[in-house]
């Protein structure tokens, strides 16, 4: 019996020597593993801390290494480039000012593109044409337009104005009112400026009214009548023109019209309304064509004045001379461009 139990303390020494044996030769790592002071030697240092986490994991003094280096290195180094990239792919483009080597002029004052701007390069004595000094001293004294002699202009003239040989801003044809046309005495016509003589005109004599007592109070005609209406234009004393008699009316409407020659600015035109009575009341002078040039019969006239040319437009032709303070209530014609 004692010799059993001998046996099985040799049987469980054995046993436990051949399990442990197994194991470390069946374990490579474990080799690996410890220092042979028997110290894990892959995972732990000398002082018995984890050597290969260490390494992976933690720093000497027992932090972790290996992790944060992964962690910053890939987090970090991924977030940073990713932010980064995307962030300075998103910006625009900066406004292009320039082109870097260009000039051009401010007033005498030349400029160079430099990095995408403009930046003072010198100031020319003789002021700067198309990112140029000028050669030479513009002239342009006296002037207002026109060129300077050194490429360059003295000025521009406004709408309406055109630019004269010797420098000065004059006012062209073109209109769209008279006011438009105030050189010589001229007219807008058809969107030009035109001088209105020596020009055919149409006058027509449209229409008349006077009251029922001539000036003195007195019936117009010697038998108690009303008068006998016409009117009459003449230049410089020449009849041109007379219109029907509208007889025994203080009204008349002729709308009659001729077409009359005005040839300079210096003829006398005049506009005359008669009563053409042959036994006329009190200042009748006579019972033929005479009395046309006695004043007793003339009831009103009145002379053509410039300011008449500017009626002919479109919104008004007729010319009414209203109320004398005597007899005549209106005396109208029109006036039209016939050319």
């Amino acid at each position: 019996m004692k010799k059993f139990f001998v046996c099985a303390a040799i049987f469980a020494a054995m046993f436990l020597t051949v399990s442990c044996g197994g194991s470390d030769s069946g374990n490579d790592n474990n080799y690996g593993n410890y220092d042979e002071n028997g110290n894990n030697d892959g995972n732990y240092d000398d002082n018995g801390n984890n050597g290969g986490n260490n390494n992976s994991n933690y720093d000497d003094n027992g932090n972790n290494g290996g992790n944060d280096g992964g962690n910053d290195g890939d987090n970090n180094g991924g977030n940073d480039g990713g932010n980064d990239s995307g962030n300075d792919n998103s910006e625009t483009e900066p406004e292009h000012i320039c082109d870097n080597g260009d000039y051009t002029c401010s007033g005498d004052a030349r400029l160079k593109c430099q990095s995408n701007d403009w930046i003072f390069s010198e100031t020319c004595a003789n002021g700067c044409s198309n990112g140029e000094c000028n050669s030479c001293t513009p002239q342009c004294s006296g002037k207002e337009c026109g060129l300077d002699g050194c490429g360059g202009t003295c000025g521009n003239c406004d709408a309406g104005y055109d630019c004269s040989p010797s420098g000065s801003c004059i006012r062209n044809n073109s209109c769209s009112t008279h006011s438009d046309c105030t050189n010589n005495g001229m007219i807008c016509y058809q969107g030009s400026c035109q001088s209105p003589w020596n020009k055919k005109w149409k006058l027509t004599f449209t229409a008349a009214k006077v009251t029922e007592k001539n000036k003195d109070g007195e019936a117009w005609d010697g038998f108690g009548g009303l008068p006998d209406l016409v009117a009459i234009a003449r230049i410089n004393g020449k009849e041109v023109f007379r219109t029907n008699e509208v007889s025994n009316s203080t009204t008349a409407e002729w709308n009659k019209s001729t077409t009359i020659d005005f040839a300079a600015s210096t003829d006398t035109i005049r506009y005359h309304l008669f009563d053409a009575d042959a036994f006329g009341g009190s200042g009748s002078s006579s019972d033929d064509d005479t009395w046309l040039d006695s004043t007793n019969d003339e009831i009103f006239n009145f002379t053509h004045e410039f300011e008449l040319f500017t009626y002919f437009d479109a919104e008004e032709k007729e010319i009414c001379y209203w109320d004398n303070g005597v007899t005549v209530e209106y005396f109208c014609i029109t006036l039209e461009p016939a050319w």
